[in-house]
This record gives structure tokens, C-alpha cells and sequence, in this order.
């Protein structure tokens, strides 16, 4: 008789072990709004990667198989970014784009472009006679990529996210100011991101759609960026400043940095954090650094 109270007991037990499982499963899968489907039923997460290059830029978008790069830092940050992203299981580039020539945002990309698979190259159709830009150059020719000056255009990605490039014209004096400009727009969350594009060019800007979340400062964090009718525009709640420890040019400038405080946004600085990640959660974003 005992045994058989036993047997009962333990089958009811087991029972709601297994009811419990099932039930706790789905609460902590309901609670991943992280996590979207695509259409073969692999899981996918939004992560925008602000790489640690030092005095530069280099920017990851991480969506499932789908991946977007913008820079990649000077010439001795090529490798950091190729093993970077090797790290993170990229096996090729979907849309690559150069900002602008100069050597702190384009210097890595042709170790990128030997490294992988690259279907889309967007960069400002602005050349330069440094070896830098010849390097990258020829290596944008050997890739027999899509290769696309900037232009008002949009990479319908899927239902929940896109990739805008906004063009805001060819004919500015200033080298910083050709930066190709991008907006990424995932569910609820907006990321703006200005290259070196300095306050001539934030003046047509701002007649444009630009509002975000995340804000990526324009040159590093400089006074000659980010104009405070820029600022109000995009009404940010996060800015990402990339710029490297002790840097000559004394980036970010304090007049930029005062401006972001007195606008309550918060900021996040490579030099200070290393290497940035946002992951958007939600309505949300979550963000996680090296330091």
C-alpha cells in the first residue's frame, strides 16, 4: 500500500515538473522581444557594434545572417576589425559603406574586403591621391561588388528593419562633409549615423527625416559637429562618441560633450568604454561595453 502511495506521489510530482517546464519555457521565450523570426525559422537579434579602432570609426550591424558594415577604421585597424567580426561568425557583408576617404574611417576596409564576401559597396564618389584611398580602391574593383555612389535610397531588409542612406548633396568644400549619412530603422528604435559630416551639411540635414535614438556624433565628437539645431532634430536619448584615448585633436571637443548633458542624453565614448554594443530589446535599448 505504501509503495503504491509512492508510485502516485511521484507520478503527480513528475507530472507537474513537466507541466512547469513547459510553462516556464514559453514565459521566458515571451519575454525575448529581442528575438524575431525569419522566414527559414532561424533566430535573429539587432546588435550595432561601435568598434574600438582608436582615432576612427568602425560600425557593425549584426542582424541574423544579414550584416551591414560602415568603416573600418586607419590602416593598422584592419585586422582588429577582420578578426573582430570572424569572432562574431560573419561569414559576408551584405552592404559595406565608406564614409568618406579619409584614412581613419576607410584605412581598414581593404583588409575587409579581402576577407570577405562583400554584395553592396556604397561609399561618397569622392576620390582622394593618397595610397590609402588607391588601396581601397583597387580592392572595391577586385570585389566585383554592387558598387553604388550615395543616393537617396532605402535596403528594405524585412518587415521589421531597414537601411536608408539620405543624401544631402555632392558640392561641399569640406571633405567631412561628403560622408555618406545612414539611418537604420528596427521596429520602434532609429540609429543616425553622420560619418564626419560637420555643421554645413547638419543644416540640410535638418530638413530631412532624422530623428533617432541612438545618435553616432558626427567627427568624432568635435565642436565643428553636432550644431544644436541638429541636435534638437534628432532628439536623441543615447549619443556614441568614437574617438581614441588622448587623442591629438583633443576629440570629443567640450562644446559637444556640454551640448549632449544639457540635452540629458547620455553618452558613450570608445576611448573611455572600448568597444560599444547596442542591442535593441523591445522598445528598448540595451547597451553593454568593454570597460
Amino acid at each position: 500500500m505504501q509503495k503504491q502511495h509512492k508510485r502516485v506521489l511521484i507520478g503527480l510530482l513528475t507530472g507537474f515538473l513537466i507541466i512547469w517546464s513547459i510553462s516556464t519555457y514559453f514565459y521566458v521565450r515571451s519575454k525575448s522581444d529581442s528575438i524575431v523570426q525569419d522566414t527559414d525559422g532561424e533566430s535573429k537579434s539587432l546588435r550595432v557594434h561601435f568598434i574600438d579602432v582608436g582615432q576612427g570609426d568602425a560600425i557593425f550591424i549584426d542582424y541574423g545572417d544579414y550584416d551591414i558594415l560602415i568603416d573600418a577604421g586607419n590602416n593598422d585597424g584592419g585586422d582588429l576589425v577582420v578578426d573582430y567580426l570572424k569572432k562574431l561568425g560573419t561569414d559576408d557583408i551584405e552592404i559595406m559603406v565608406a564614409t568618406h576617404p579619409h584614412a581613419d574611417h576607410i584605412g581598414g576596409l581593404d583588409d575587409v574586403l579581402a576577407a570577405f564576401d562583400i554584395e553592396n559597396i556604397i561609399d561618397s564618389g569622392k576620390p582622394a591621391e593618397t595610397k590609402t584611398y588607391k588601396d581601397y580602391w583597387n580592392a572595391v574593383q577586385l570585389e566585383h561588388a554592387n558598387y553604388q555612389e550615395d543616393a537617396n535610397m532605402i535596403f528594405e531588409i524585412d518587415e521589421d528593419l531597414s537601411f536608408e542612406v539620405i543624401e544631402a548633396g555632392d558640392d561641399f568644400k569640406n571633405t567631412n562633409d561628403d560622408s555618406v549619412i545612414t539611418r537604420l530603422h528596427y521596429g520602434d528604435i532609429d540609429f543616425l549615423f553622420t560619418g564626419d559630416a560637420e555643421q554645413e551639411v547638419e543644416r540640410v540635414l535638418i530638413e530631412k527625416n532624422i530623428t533617432a535614438h541612438v545618435l553616432k556624433a558626427g567627427h568624432h565628437g568635435s565642436r565643428s559637429s553636432t550644431a544644436q539645431v541638429f541636435l534638437d532634430r534628432v532628439n536623441p536619448l543615447y549619443a556614441i562618441i568614437s574617438c581614441g584615448t588622448d587623442n591629438k585633436y583633443g576629440h570629443p571637443h567640450k562644446e559637444t560633450l556640454e551640448k549632449l548633458n544639457a540635452a540629458n542624453i547620455r553618452v558613450f565614448r570608445t576611448d573611455l568604454q572600448g568597444t560599444i554594443v547596442a542591442t535593441v530589446e523591445g522598445k528598448t535599448v540595451r547597451f553593454t561595453t568593454d570597460r
